[in-house]
């Protein structure tokens, strides 16, 4: 099925525009298109190495404690074991690939995570084999202080292993045992020393935590049975030809692909200003603020929107930018409900993603010979005081479904589909939505294996931009994803 109705080109006079200042020619021509794309391939080509196994350095880099992404993963599941302790024994496989982890502190981890969900005395075994990694140096470098907190553990296991409250902790000891292991260190602490008054709050925190989960899952779930009819329901309708689509393509050239890599260029630009004002001013990096990095990520998103006018620059009316990337006005409250209908498509196409992350994550684990380990730098903002959550709501759920829907669904998008635009339609917003979507997945900093996941969120907010015409549908399915997936991470860090 081809497009029904397509708007005139760029340079074509308006008949109810009166004079005008002539509007300079869209197409820029064979030589335009291969230099941004070859400009935007490199900087993508740029990301997938930054996030890829080529992204860590030849020098091994001794870890200090167990990373925010850890420290949640065993906060849910000792949540799970509190909240029901009769599915302890089914909970003990998921951490099972942290015994064998290269990295210390996850092996640490573990062992602490075990005796939580076995026994004291399995936990003593799984320390032991790790004094023995230590000493064969199988893991990565560790800590000068590393066998002391091994020694620290032991002692708090072999306490409980035999029913006695341990010795208390120098203030030092405790700290650096907190420091390195997190709330996994404190709960080590308190639950060897038998305080059952201070253990309660953390227990309390953990019960929270696990009811926080499965609200999330049960969402999820609602989500997933609802957007698969919408799904099927689209697919009739299409099939039918009764399904109205209110995007429209059109001849624009070259000028949004322009668009597009001077965005890309400016934004990623913009993202090294935090190096560029430490060398300027002569502050170390690490003593920046995370409240002063998060204001400057905040400023940066809206700050890239300048590359908007790159269009008005080359000729574009205003009001014609406007309607070509889906700034369009429409009825607010209807965009806003197709935008959670839109959220509601992306989850089993979430799915999907999912199993292809499933596959790619075993293949670097069969090439690379350790798992991949997809995460996001903002998980280890959220265990950071009120005012670093509010920024990062901010940032993820606010600035970046503006921004990057106006340049991924608004301007990327309309300049594939107008480049396909002879094509079959199905074949056109297929084409369109996957090249987009792959752009906008590895530009994030997740890592490679993570790509499919957000790749098929990004292919639901195209199917919205083309339903709906405009981009508040998929800025609001933006929106609500990112909340949700902010909101599990407050918990788990509460």
């Amino acid at each position: 099925m081809h497009d029904a109705t397509e708007p005139p080109p760029l340079n074509a006079p308006r008949p109810d525009s009166g004079p005008r200042r002539p509007v300079r020619p869209a197409r820029g021509g064979q030589p335009i298109h291969v230099l941004c794309w070859a400009v935007t391939s490199l900087l993508v080509g740029l990301m997938v190495y930054m996030n890829g196994p080529g992204a860590s350095s030849d020098a091994p880099v001794a870890e200090s404690r167990l990373s925010n992404a850890d420290e949640m993963s065993g906060r849910m599941l000792l949540g799970l074991a509190e909240t029901f302790p009769d599915i302890r024994p089914m909970l003990v496989p998921q951490i099972a690939p942290w015994s064998s982890s290269d990295q210390p502190f996850q092996r640490l981890g573990y062992v602490v995570i075990l005796s939580e969900l076995s026994s004291p005395e399995a936990a003593i075994e799984a320390l032991d084999a790790l004094r023995t990694a230590v000493d064969e140096q199988t893991l990565e470098p560790v800590p000068e202080d590393y066998r002391e907190l091994m020694g620290l553990v032991g002692t708090r296991l072999f306490a409980e292993a035999a029913g006695e409250p341990a010795e208390p902790l120098a203030d030092l000891e405790r700290d650096r045992l907190e420091d390195a292991l997190g709330f996994l260190g404190r709960l080590l602490v308190l639950r060897a020393a038998e305080d059952d008054a201070a253990l309660e709050p953390i227990e309390a925190s953990l019960r929270r935590a696990a009811w926080g989960v499965l609200g999330v899952g049960i969402w999820f779930i609602t989500m997933f049975l609802l957007g698969a009819v919408i799904l099927l329901s689209f697919g009739v309708l299409l099939l039918m030809r009764r399904l109205p689509l209110h995007f429209s393509s059109g001849d624009t050239g070259t000028i949004y692909i322009e668009t597009f890599t001077v965005w890309l260029l400016l934004f990623l630009g913009l993202n090294t200003l935090p190096a560029i004002i430490a060398r300027a001013f002569q502050i170390p990096l690490p003593s920046l603020s995370l409240e002063f990095s998060l204001l400057l990520g905040l400023g940066t998103f809206f700050l890239s929107l300048i590359a908007l006018f790159w269009p008005r620059l080359r000729g574009v009316p205003a009001s014609r930018l406007r309607a070509d990337i889906g700034l369009v006005p429409g009825r607010f409250v209807v965009e806003v409900l197709a935008g959670f209908v839109t959220y509601a498509m992306a989850i089993p196409l979430l799915l999907v993603g999912a199993i292809a992350a499933a596959i790619l994550a075993l293949l670097h684990t069969l090439i690379f010979g350790e798992p991949a380990q997809p995460s996001h730098p903002i998980q280890d903002t959220m265990g950071s005081g009120p005012v670093v959550i509010v920024l990062v709501y901010l940032v993820a759920c606010v600035a970046a479904p503006i921004v990057e829907e106006i340049m991924f669904r608004g301007v990327l998008y309309r300049y594939l589909r107008d480049l396909s635009r002879n094509w079959i339609r199905f074949w056109s917003v297929t084409a369109s939505a996957l090249l987009s979507s792959f752009v906008f997945a590895v530009i994030h900093p997740q890592g490679i294996v993570f790509v499919p996941v957000l790749g098929a969120l990004a292919v639901a907010f195209c199917i919205g931009r083309e339903w709906r015409g405009s981009l508040v549908a998929p800025m609001v399915a933006h929106a609500v994803s990112n909340a949700v997936v902010m909101t599990l991470n407050v918990m788990l860090n509460a």
